[in-house]
């Protein structure tokens, strides 16, 4: 079992493999029958969570804030991983780092300090233009200003990567999170100690919902929230609006998934937001 892992009641083998499976379905229609059926997508994976890690004293009243629509009490999200660009993720880091120094000086080891949840660093936020696109040197020239310019910083991830366990690195030079394939990074499914569960997280980029064009809860938070979750404690939540948008018709030429994403989240007012729905596409 994992070291994480609080409730046991619903763990099951999962056919056809080696691995378990936490039953969310059982767990929810034992509180009332056929209302797992009756749960919108995100509230499974939201349930599943919940039956693999929440206290079991706690979990009826928990599930219950899904099956009920209630948002009267908060219950524990604990993502399966933490996406993190330089700037907020190496301060998370330097605050271990530190922990592990005054572990040490109090006689104990510095080395049993670690993010508990998978951690991801993208060095993307250090980038400053400084030479032009016209320059066929362009890229190793900024490579170059880049690498200077953040030559400690980047010593301290190198060594962060090889220092902490649950820490990888996409280094400087690969790109920005906008840019770099945040479903890449995704397992969609997690596979740990046994256990397999949908894959979830939290990032410190705006653009870490992305992601969810897979099925994967990915949400973005503040560092300080960030590195809550690398420790292993839960972020607290209460039912957010779950809102299904169905699309018919084709794309406008030029326009992309992300555009009409981005248009959709900006709805507050259908009636105010349906010109621009218009412009991005095209019904039959």
């Amino acid at each position: 079992m994992s070291k994480n892992t609080i409730n046991y009641q619903y763990r099951k083998p999962l056919p056809g493999t080696q691995l378990d499976y936490f039953d969310a379905q059982a767990a929810v229609n034992d509180i009332e029958a056929g209302a797992y059926e009756r749960l919108p997508y995100t509230a499974k994976v939201l349930a599943e969570n919940l039956v693999h890690r929440c206290e079991p004293s706690e979990l009826e009243a928990c599930l219950s804030q899904l099956i009920y629509r209630k948002r009267d009490k908060d219950f524990p999200w604990y993502p399966a991983r933490v996406v993190c660009h330089d700037i907020l993720g190496q301060t998370a880091l330097v605050d271990l780092a530190g922990l592990r120094d005054a572990i040490a000086s109090q006689g104990g080891d510095p080395a049993a300090v670690n993010p508990v949840v998978e951690t991801q660093l993208i060095v993307d936020h250090s980038l400053a233009v400084e030479h032009a696109g016209f320059d066929p040197d362009a890229f190793e020239k900024n490579r170059a200003v880049e690498e200077r310019r953040n030559e400690d910083r980047f010593h301290f991830i190198e060594w962060c990567k090889t220092a902490f366990e649950n820490v990888s690195v996409v280094p400087a030079g690969n790109g920005i999170m906008h840019q770099i394939n945040l479903e890449k990074l995704s397992p969609v499914v997690q596979v740990k100690n046994g256990v397999a569960y949908p894959d979830t997280c939290v990032g410190t980029d705006s653009h870490t919902p992305h992601v969810d064009a897979l099925g994967v809860i990915a949400i973005g938070v503040g560092g300080l929230e960030a590195e809550t979750v690398m420790l292993g404690r839960p972020s607290m939540m209460r039912l957010p609006d779950i809102v299904g948008v169905k699309l018919t018709g084709e794309r406008q030429p030029g326009i992309t998934a992300t555009d009409i994403v981005l248009a959709l989240t900006e709805f507050e007012i259908p009636k105010s937001r349906l010109q621009l729905l218009r412009v991005l596409w095209r019904r039959h």
